[in-house]
This record gives structure tokens, sequence and C-alpha cells, in this order.
């Protein structure tokens, strides 16, 4: 039996989500993972008075819960700067923990040497004896304090304003089904090319639209290189995880049903690795925990997520490009008619943009994790036209501007680099877990959420 969430009160703020659209004014679309909500007549009132933010009112405590859970609302709460644990990890050289926790000043502050380099010059150090990895050595960490709140910083980040990042973060637990909050991370503007790589394309950055953490939708993950969590849900980092921890531990809380926010109005900078093989090294290792986070979360993970009818004719792109395209079109607005017979405008709508995202997404997913698959494509003149479509695809969104065709080429290293990653987890577990596909078989009676 599922148990009550408790509503949103009366005289918060909420706001549309980004991602979020009225479509043919009484159905509510995104979230995540993505849905189409039919909307009451009142509950159309109040939906549309929340697009650029208003308060709940008496009476629709209910609906704003709903649709925050689903993330179709964010909620927005005033505090004053409150009192939290800031966890500062470092293995190597102290400098950067030590700069870290002087930006962190008034607040407490504990830095953690995970077993390697010198002891950091700083009242609250816990000192490991081994290396025990960045989960064991935030776990000691957040064990020494006591506060409500954790913030856990790695030592390469940098932070600006301290009081307002921890204020902006925090406000968000005044609702008591969020368990963590993470803030944007971007490139420290460093003028190298790796540096200027990462401002625009860090792994870490996951855009600049706020959004409910899901593993099925936009932002599946957040990074704990920047990560505030409240200590009576914190249920500890698996300090068997090298890579991955962070992935793990917060699909593990959104599975115990606790939500987990992504707050992109701030953000710390976050500086590039100092050479060539260490980026390197360090996008093979993001791929490499692929196949352990497959095999613990199998109903999280999925290399592509893969809607049967958009899948099967666009992978026939290779033998009849115009002809798919048409069929595509075809079936999905049949499909969406089925659903919305009163609607048909709407359902024609809804097909384009089912098309449209579905098939960045495919791309996308497929450069990811099928590198050796798209390269092998491109050899043979049969699939040569869909291998382009493919890598075509994958960069829209990511390419913008001329200017940023220059670094097309480290885009291609990046996707290589995690791709070897999730090939040599493969290799190493004897699992095809990280690559196999979750296919999704439309169904023909799926009834629309009324709220």
């Amino acid at each position: 039996m599922p148990i009550p969430r408790p509503a949103v009160p009366v005289g918060t703020q909420v706001r549309w989500a980004p991602s979020t659209r009225l479509f043919s004014s009484r159905y509510l679309g995104g979230g995540a993972p993505w849905r189409l909500v039919k909307l009451s007549g009142v509950a159309t009132e109040a939906v549309r008075r929340w697009e650029h933010g208003s308060d709940v009112r008496s009476g629709e405590e209910a609906l704003a819960r709903t649709l925050c859970d689903t993330g179709l609302l964010l909620a927005t709460y005033d505090i004053s700067t409150p009192l939290v644990d800031i966890v500062i990890p470092y293995a190597g050289h102290p400098s950067d923990a030590e700069r870290l926790a002087a930006q962190c000043a008034g607040h407490d502050v504990t830095v953690v040497r995970d077993g390697v380099g010198q002891p950091a010059r700083h009242a609250n150090l816990v000192n490991l004896e081994q290396n025990g990895g960045p989960a064991a050595a935030r776990n000691a960490g957040a064990a020494r304090g006591g506060r409500d709140l954790i913030l856990f910083l790695d030592d390469d980040v940098t932070v600006d304003d301290i009081d307002e990042l921890v204020t902006t973060l925090a406000s968000h637990f005044v609702d008591p089904t969020v368990s963590a909050v993470a803030p944007r991370i971007v490139g420290d503007g460093d003028p190298s090319i790796r540096g200027r790589f990462e401002r625009d394309h860090s792994p870490l950055d996951l855009g600049a639209l706020s959004a409910r953490v899901h593993p099925h939708g936009a932002v599946p993950y957040v990074p704990s290189a920047a990560l505030m969590v409240r200590r009576s849900q914190f249920t500890g980092f698996d300090e068997a995880l090298r890579t991955g921890e962070d992935v793990d531990f917060v699909w593990r809380q959104i599975a115990a049903g606790n939500n987990v926010l992504y707050d992109a109005r701030l953000s710390v900078r976050h500086r590039a690795r100092s050479s060539w093989s260490s980026w390197f090294a360090q996008r093979v290792n993001y791929g490499q925990s692929a196949s352990v986070l497959a095999r613990r979360h199998p109903q999280a993970y999925a290399a592509l997520r893969l809607d049967a009818t958009l899948t099967g004719g666009l992978l026939s792109l290779a033998l009849a490009p115009w002809r798919s395209v048409l069929g595509i079109w075809s079936a999905l607005e049949r499909r969406y008619v089925r659903q919305l017979p009163d609607d048909p405008e709407l359902a024609r709508e809804l097909a384009r943009f089912a098309m449209w995202n579905h098939s960045r997404g495919l791309a996308r997913g497929l450069m990811r994790s099928y590198v050796p698959l798209v390269m092998l494509a491109l050899m043979s003149k049969r699939t040569r036209r869909l291998a382009t479509i493919i890598i075509g695809l994958s960069f829209v969104g990511r390419v913008s501007s001329p200017r940023d065709l220059r670094d097309v080429p480290l885009m291609i290293a990046d996707d290589a680099a995690y791709s070897a990653g999730v090939w040599r987890g493969v290799w190493r577990t004897k699992s095809l877990a990280a690559v196999r596909p979750a296919i999704t078989w439309p169904s023909e009676r799926r009834a629309l959420k009324s709220e």
C-alpha cells in the first residue's frame, strides 16, 4: 500500500518546470518521465496561474503535490541561511581542499584526507589511513557532524558565494519528500582547450533547466561533486564503488520514494583534468561504471530507451529514407489519434513532438554507448546513410553555432572514451546488461491520467 504523500502547504510558490507545456488548453505535458495529464476545469485555472509562479491556494494542495512529484511543477521556499555540515574529501595535495574550505568560511567544514597526500591544515580534519575512494571519504566526513543537512563538495570545485549556495539548496528541504538537491556544475573558465571544452560540454553539467531528477527523465542523476542531502535520509555512499557511487546513491533515494532535485539557478565551477590522459581516463571510468549500475538498478538503467514504433521505422532509414519517415509519422499519428479521439490536432502535434525527441534521444544513446557499432555502420554502403544521420542527430543541441564546430572532434573523443569504458565493463563483468536496450511497446488502450 503506497505511503500518503504530504500535500504542498498553502502559500508555497510553485511554477511550471522548464519542460512543461500546455497542449490544446487542457492537457499538461512534461515531467520526469514525460507524460500528458488531462486537466479538469478547476485544475486548469490553477495550472494557468502557476505558469510563471504563484502561490498554492486552499484546495489546491493535493494537485500541487501530484504535479511536483511528477516534475511538472517546481516549488520555491524562502528561508534564512541554515546550519549545515560541509564535507570536503581529497586524495593528493591538500591545497585545493584548503582553498575550498576558506571559501566556505562561516560554516562548519570537515576536510577528509582519503589516505593519500599530506594532511590538510584544517581544524576539522578526518585523516583516513588508507585510500578507500570517494564514497568512503564522504561517509567518514558525514559521520563527524550532526546537523540536519550535509553539503558534499569535491576539492576541485570553486564556490563563489557559499551563503547563497547553502540557502538556495537548503530551501528545497522545507518539502519533507526531498532528500537531496544539487546545483549546476560548470567548467571553471580555464583558457586551455580542455578547459574550454569542459566549460561548454562538461559531463557534470546537466544543463540550464532545473528539474526533478528521475532515471527516465531529462536529468537522470546528479553528480556528488556538489550535493546537499538530508541527514535523516542519508543512507551513505556504497564504499564498494570507486565510480558511479553518486548515481547509485541518487537512484537508491528515488527508489525509496524520495524526491531528488536539480536546481540550475545557481552553479559551482569545476576544474578540468590536468592532462589529456587523465581526461580520457575519467571518461572511460564513467563508462565502466555502467555495468555495475545496470546490474544494481535494472529498472533505472538502460543504454537506450526505445519506442518500438519509432525505432523500427528509424532503422529502416538505411533502406528507404523518405518512405520510412512517412511510415513512422503515419504509425505515430494513428497511435495518438486512438488515444485522443476527440482532439486529432493535438494528436498530430504530439506525434511530431515524439518523433523529433525520440530520434534525438536514440541518436545520442547510440553515440554514447555504441560508438564501435556506429563506426562499423559507416564502413558499409548499405548502412552509411543511417550512421551519418545518427551522428548528425547526436550533435543537435550540442552544436548551436559555427564556433561550436571546433569542439566536434573532442565531442567524438568524449563519446568514444565513454563507450570504451562501457564495453570494458561488459568484458570484465561478462554481462551485457550495460548495453541491453529497454524497448517500450505501445499500449493501444493506455488511458491519459486526469487531474
